[in-house]
Protein backbone atom coordinates (compact mmCIF):
# COMPACT_ATOMS: atom_id res chain seq x y z
CA UNK A 1 0.00 0.00 0.00
CA UNK A 2 0.98 3.74 -0.66
CA UNK A 3 1.78 6.25 1.92
CA UNK A 4 1.28 8.99 0.31
CA UNK A 5 -1.88 10.44 -1.25
CA UNK A 6 -1.08 10.27 -5.28
CA UNK A 7 -3.18 12.47 -8.11
CA UNK A 8 -5.77 9.91 -9.94
CA UNK A 9 -8.29 10.86 -12.91
CA UNK A 10 -9.73 8.12 -13.88
CA UNK A 11 -9.35 4.68 -15.51
CA UNK A 12 -7.03 4.20 -18.99
CA UNK A 13 -8.93 3.06 -21.60
CA UNK A 14 -6.74 -0.16 -21.04
CA UNK A 15 -8.27 -0.84 -17.72
CA UNK A 16 -11.50 0.21 -19.08
CA UNK A 17 -11.25 -2.61 -21.82
CA UNK A 18 -9.68 -5.45 -19.03
CA UNK A 19 -12.81 -4.68 -16.80
CA UNK A 20 -15.60 -5.12 -19.79
CA UNK A 21 -13.70 -8.24 -21.08
CA UNK A 22 -13.35 -9.99 -18.05
CA UNK A 23 -15.79 -8.66 -15.74
CA UNK A 24 -13.60 -7.34 -12.96
CA UNK A 25 -10.47 -5.16 -12.42
CA UNK A 26 -8.05 -4.79 -9.67
CA UNK A 27 -6.94 -1.09 -9.04
CA UNK A 28 -3.54 -1.42 -7.19
CA UNK A 29 -2.24 1.06 -4.70
CA UNK A 30 -5.46 3.06 -5.29
CA UNK A 31 -5.82 3.98 -1.44
CA UNK A 32 -2.83 5.32 0.56
CA UNK A 33 -2.64 4.92 4.55
CA UNK A 34 -4.45 7.86 5.04
CA UNK A 35 -7.69 7.50 2.93
CA UNK A 36 -7.70 3.89 4.73
CA UNK A 37 -7.19 5.04 8.51
CA UNK A 38 -10.37 7.04 9.08
CA UNK A 39 -12.64 3.40 8.72
CA UNK A 40 -9.79 1.59 10.28
CA UNK A 41 -10.39 4.46 13.32
CA UNK A 42 -14.66 3.67 13.05
CA UNK A 43 -13.94 -0.11 13.20
CA UNK A 44 -11.51 0.61 16.50
CA UNK A 45 -14.12 2.57 18.17
CA UNK A 46 -16.64 -0.10 17.80
CA UNK A 47 -14.81 -2.87 18.72
CA UNK A 48 -13.38 -0.95 21.45
CA UNK A 49 -17.13 -0.07 22.54
CA UNK A 50 -18.42 -3.64 22.11
CA UNK A 51 -15.44 -5.26 23.93
CA UNK A 52 -15.71 -2.98 26.87
CA UNK A 53 -19.58 -3.68 27.53
CA UNK A 54 -18.71 -7.40 27.37
CA UNK A 55 -15.70 -7.52 29.97
CA UNK A 56 -18.19 -5.03 31.87
CA UNK A 57 -20.55 -8.14 31.93
CA UNK A 58 -17.75 -11.16 32.47
CA UNK A 59 -18.39 -12.15 28.95
CA UNK A 60 -14.59 -10.89 27.75
CA UNK A 61 -11.57 -11.73 29.91
CA UNK A 62 -10.14 -8.78 28.42
CA UNK A 63 -10.36 -5.89 25.85
CA UNK A 64 -7.32 -7.25 23.59
CA UNK A 65 -6.56 -3.65 23.01
CA UNK A 66 -2.63 -4.43 22.74
CA UNK A 67 -3.17 -6.73 20.03
CA UNK A 68 -2.91 -5.39 16.43
CA UNK A 69 -5.49 -4.37 13.96
CA UNK A 70 -4.81 -7.28 11.88
CA UNK A 71 -5.14 -9.81 14.54
CA UNK A 72 -7.26 -8.07 17.56
CA UNK A 73 -10.62 -9.16 16.76
CA UNK A 74 -9.22 -13.05 15.83
CA UNK A 75 -7.91 -13.15 19.45
CA UNK A 76 -11.55 -12.16 20.85
CA UNK A 77 -13.32 -14.12 18.63
CA UNK A 78 -11.44 -17.14 20.39
CA UNK A 79 -13.63 -16.56 23.71
CA UNK A 80 -16.92 -14.88 21.67
CA UNK A 81 -17.87 -14.07 18.13
CA UNK A 82 -20.38 -11.47 19.77
CA UNK A 83 -18.18 -8.80 18.92
CA UNK A 84 -17.62 -10.28 15.27
CA UNK A 85 -21.25 -9.99 14.72
CA UNK A 86 -21.91 -6.91 16.10
CA UNK A 87 -20.05 -5.69 13.68
CA UNK A 88 -21.49 -7.92 10.34
CA UNK A 89 -23.04 -6.92 6.78
CA UNK A 90 -24.74 -3.68 7.17
CA UNK A 91 -24.90 -3.08 10.85
CA UNK A 92 -21.86 -1.30 11.77
CA UNK A 93 -21.99 2.52 10.08
CA UNK A 94 -19.62 5.65 10.61
CA UNK A 95 -18.06 8.92 9.21
CA UNK A 96 -14.79 6.98 8.07
CA UNK A 97 -16.70 4.35 5.91
CA UNK A 98 -18.51 7.40 4.05
CA UNK A 99 -15.35 9.14 3.59
CA UNK A 100 -13.87 6.48 1.92
CA UNK A 101 -16.69 5.17 -0.09
CA UNK A 102 -17.07 8.30 -1.61
CA UNK A 103 -13.39 9.16 -2.09
CA UNK A 104 -12.83 11.38 -4.90
CA UNK A 105 -10.22 8.85 -6.33
CA UNK A 106 -12.87 6.01 -6.23
CA UNK A 107 -15.27 8.26 -7.59
CA UNK A 108 -12.91 9.34 -10.50
CA UNK A 109 -12.85 5.31 -11.37
CA UNK A 110 -16.43 4.25 -11.55
CA UNK A 111 -17.07 7.06 -13.16
CA UNK A 112 -15.18 6.15 -16.37
CA UNK A 113 -17.53 2.85 -15.94
CA UNK A 114 -20.73 4.07 -14.43
CA UNK A 115 -21.09 8.14 -16.10
CA UNK A 116 -20.39 10.96 -13.65
CA UNK A 117 -23.65 10.67 -12.03
CA UNK A 118 -23.65 8.13 -9.20
CA UNK A 119 -25.87 6.65 -6.94
CA UNK A 120 -24.43 4.30 -4.23
CA UNK A 121 -26.12 1.89 -1.67
CA UNK A 122 -27.52 2.88 1.24
CA UNK A 123 -26.41 0.43 3.00
CA UNK A 124 -22.64 -0.22 2.79
CA UNK A 125 -20.90 -3.53 4.28
CA UNK A 126 -18.23 -4.50 6.43
CA UNK A 127 -17.68 -8.05 5.58
CA UNK A 128 -15.39 -9.42 8.71
CA UNK A 129 -14.45 -12.57 8.19
CA UNK A 130 -13.06 -14.59 11.80
CA UNK A 131 -10.51 -18.09 11.24
CA UNK A 132 -12.72 -20.77 11.21
CA UNK A 133 -15.56 -19.18 11.10
CA UNK A 134 -18.15 -20.07 8.33
CA UNK A 135 -20.46 -16.55 8.13
CA UNK A 136 -18.93 -14.34 5.42
CA UNK A 137 -17.74 -17.46 3.00
CA UNK A 138 -20.21 -17.22 0.60
CA UNK A 139 -20.93 -19.53 -2.09
CA UNK A 140 -21.02 -18.47 -5.37
CA UNK A 141 -23.33 -16.02 -7.05
CA UNK A 142 -24.07 -13.13 -8.56
CA UNK A 143 -24.91 -9.45 -6.94
CA UNK A 144 -26.82 -8.62 -9.97
CA UNK A 145 -29.24 -11.74 -8.82
CA UNK A 146 -30.54 -9.62 -6.06
CA UNK A 147 -31.28 -6.29 -7.74
CA UNK A 148 -34.61 -6.26 -9.90
CA UNK A 149 -34.71 -6.86 -13.41
CA UNK A 150 -35.00 -3.46 -14.50
CA UNK A 151 -31.59 -2.58 -13.15
CA UNK A 152 -29.75 -4.57 -15.98
CA UNK A 153 -30.26 -1.50 -18.02
CA UNK A 154 -27.19 -0.12 -16.01
CA UNK A 155 -24.20 -1.48 -14.84
CA UNK A 156 -24.14 -2.80 -11.59
CA UNK A 157 -20.71 -2.01 -10.02
CA UNK A 158 -19.09 -3.51 -6.97
CA UNK A 159 -16.84 -2.04 -5.28
CA UNK A 160 -14.51 -4.56 -2.95
CA UNK A 161 -12.40 -2.21 -1.08
CA UNK A 162 -9.44 -4.01 1.40
CA UNK A 163 -8.68 -3.07 4.83
CA UNK A 164 -5.92 -6.10 5.18
CA UNK A 165 -4.04 -8.12 2.58
CA UNK A 166 -6.79 -10.61 1.42
CA UNK A 167 -5.31 -13.99 0.05
CA UNK A 168 -6.42 -17.56 -0.91
CA UNK A 169 -5.73 -18.50 3.09
CA UNK A 170 -7.47 -15.70 4.95
CA UNK A 171 -10.48 -15.55 2.13
CA UNK A 172 -9.49 -13.57 -0.60
CA UNK A 173 -12.52 -13.32 -3.57
CA UNK A 174 -12.87 -16.00 -6.11
CA UNK A 175 -14.02 -15.00 -9.75
CA UNK A 176 -14.62 -16.89 -12.71
CA UNK A 177 -13.04 -14.30 -15.40
CA UNK A 178 -15.30 -13.50 -18.37
CA UNK A 179 -18.70 -15.31 -16.53
CA UNK A 180 -20.70 -11.67 -16.63
CA UNK A 181 -21.21 -12.85 -20.25
CA UNK A 182 -22.99 -15.49 -19.35
CA UNK A 183 -26.10 -15.82 -17.75
CA UNK A 184 -27.83 -14.87 -14.87
CA UNK A 185 -28.08 -18.38 -13.07
CA UNK A 186 -30.92 -19.53 -10.41
CA UNK A 187 -29.70 -20.62 -6.98
CA UNK A 188 -30.18 -23.27 -4.94
CA UNK A 189 -29.04 -24.20 -0.86
CA UNK A 190 -25.62 -24.88 -1.13
CA UNK A 191 -24.44 -28.80 0.21
CA UNK A 192 -21.19 -27.49 2.03
CA UNK A 193 -22.16 -25.98 5.04
CA UNK A 194 -18.73 -26.32 6.62
CA UNK A 195 -17.48 -23.78 4.00
CA UNK A 196 -20.42 -21.35 3.52
CA UNK A 197 -22.28 -19.50 5.23
CA UNK A 198 -26.30 -19.81 4.69
CA UNK A 199 -26.88 -18.11 1.46
CA UNK A 200 -27.61 -19.41 -1.76
CA UNK A 201 -25.58 -21.04 -4.27
CA UNK A 202 -26.05 -20.03 -8.03
CA UNK A 203 -25.45 -23.56 -10.26
CA UNK A 204 -25.47 -24.33 -13.62
CA UNK A 205 -22.12 -23.20 -15.10
CA UNK A 206 -18.13 -24.51 -15.15
CA UNK A 207 -16.51 -23.54 -12.33
CA UNK A 208 -13.02 -24.91 -13.59
CA UNK A 209 -11.79 -21.71 -14.67
CA UNK A 210 -11.91 -19.95 -11.22
CA UNK A 211 -9.81 -17.36 -9.93
CA UNK A 212 -8.08 -15.80 -6.37
CA UNK A 213 -8.09 -12.27 -6.76
CA UNK A 214 -5.04 -11.77 -4.39
CA UNK A 215 -4.92 -8.14 -3.09
CA UNK A 216 -3.17 -5.53 -0.73
CA UNK A 217 -4.52 -2.85 1.50
CA UNK A 218 -5.17 -0.02 -0.18
CA UNK A 219 -6.17 -1.92 -3.60
CA UNK A 220 -9.78 -1.78 -4.90
CA UNK A 221 -11.42 -4.75 -7.16
CA UNK A 222 -14.08 -3.54 -9.21
CA UNK A 223 -16.48 -6.23 -10.37
CA UNK A 224 -19.83 -5.69 -12.47
CA UNK A 225 -23.04 -7.23 -10.75
CA UNK A 226 -23.16 -10.41 -13.83
CA UNK A 227 -19.98 -11.52 -12.35
CA UNK A 228 -19.69 -15.09 -10.84
CA UNK A 229 -17.94 -14.76 -7.64
CA UNK A 230 -17.70 -16.61 -3.94
CA UNK A 231 -15.36 -16.37 -1.27
CA UNK A 232 -14.21 -19.36 1.15
CA UNK A 233 -13.43 -19.14 4.82
CA UNK A 234 -10.34 -17.84 6.57
CA UNK A 235 -8.12 -20.67 7.33
CA UNK A 236 -5.72 -18.62 8.71
CA UNK A 237 -4.46 -18.56 12.41
CA UNK A 238 -4.88 -15.14 13.34
CA UNK A 239 -5.38 -13.18 10.51
CA UNK A 240 -9.01 -11.41 10.22
CA UNK A 241 -10.26 -10.36 7.24
CA UNK A 242 -11.46 -6.79 6.73
CA UNK A 243 -13.62 -6.00 3.65
CA UNK A 244 -15.44 -2.63 3.10
CA UNK A 245 -18.33 -3.09 0.24
CA UNK A 246 -20.39 -0.80 -1.79
CA UNK A 247 -22.56 -1.09 -4.95
CA UNK A 248 -22.77 1.91 -7.18
CA UNK A 249 -25.06 2.82 -10.33
CA UNK A 250 -25.51 5.36 -12.80
CA UNK A 251 -27.87 8.10 -11.32
CA UNK A 252 -29.89 7.66 -14.24
CA UNK A 253 -30.84 4.34 -13.17
CA UNK A 254 -34.69 4.18 -11.97
CA UNK A 255 -35.31 1.79 -9.15
CA UNK A 256 -38.65 0.31 -9.16
CA UNK A 257 -38.34 -1.91 -6.20
CA UNK A 258 -41.44 -2.27 -3.76
CA UNK A 259 -43.68 -0.35 -5.97
CA UNK A 260 -46.68 1.15 -4.06
CA UNK A 261 -49.96 -0.24 -3.91
CA UNK A 262 -51.61 1.00 -7.56
CA UNK A 263 -48.32 2.29 -8.80
CA UNK A 264 -46.73 1.05 -12.00
CA UNK A 265 -43.44 -0.14 -12.03
CA UNK A 266 -42.62 2.48 -15.29
CA UNK A 267 -43.48 4.93 -12.77
CA UNK A 268 -42.13 3.59 -9.31
CA UNK A 269 -38.46 4.45 -8.62
CA UNK A 270 -36.97 3.45 -5.06
CA UNK A 271 -35.88 6.78 -3.93
CA UNK A 272 -33.75 5.64 -0.81
CA UNK A 273 -30.34 6.21 -2.22
CA UNK A 274 -27.14 8.26 -2.08
CA UNK A 275 -26.13 10.44 -4.64
CA UNK A 276 -22.32 10.45 -4.49
CA UNK A 277 -21.37 12.13 -7.39
CA UNK A 278 -22.55 14.66 -9.76
CA UNK A 279 -26.44 16.17 -9.90
CA UNK A 280 -29.55 13.94 -9.41
CA UNK A 281 -31.50 13.64 -12.22
CA UNK A 282 -34.64 12.91 -10.48
CA UNK A 283 -33.97 15.33 -7.84
CA UNK A 284 -37.69 16.71 -7.78
CA UNK A 285 -38.53 13.39 -5.98
CA UNK A 286 -36.83 13.96 -3.28
CA UNK A 287 -34.94 11.38 -1.09
CA UNK A 288 -36.83 8.43 0.61
CA UNK A 289 -36.05 6.55 4.42
CA UNK A 290 -37.26 3.19 3.55
CA UNK A 291 -34.85 0.51 3.56
CA UNK A 292 -33.79 -1.08 6.36
CA UNK A 293 -30.62 -3.01 7.68
CA UNK A 294 -30.67 -6.46 7.51
CA UNK A 295 -28.46 -9.45 8.48
CA UNK A 296 -27.66 -12.70 6.35
CA UNK A 297 -28.91 -15.81 7.97
CA UNK A 298 -25.60 -17.60 9.77
CA UNK A 299 -24.95 -20.85 11.76
CA UNK A 300 -23.71 -18.47 14.49
CA UNK A 301 -26.40 -16.13 14.55
CA UNK A 302 -29.03 -18.65 14.87
CA UNK A 303 -26.88 -20.74 17.31
CA UNK A 304 -26.27 -17.66 19.24
CA UNK A 305 -30.36 -16.36 19.23
CA UNK A 306 -31.41 -19.95 19.95
CA UNK A 307 -28.87 -20.53 22.96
Amino acid sequence: MSTAPQTFRGLTASQIETFHREGYLILPDLFCDDDLQPAIDDLHRAIDAKAAELVAAGELSQDYRECGFEDRLARISRETDAVALSLWNGVLHGPGFFRLISNPKLLDAAESLCGEELIASSVYRLRPKIPHYNYGAVPWHQDSAYFEPYCDKSLVLIAWIPLVDADAENGCLWVIPGSHKWALYDQRPHDNPDEFDFAGESYGFDDSGEIPVEVQAGDVVFFNGYLLHRSRKNRSADDYRRVLVNHYMNAWSRLPWQTPEGETAARADFRDIVMICGEDPYAWKGIEDRASISLRKCKAIEERQSA
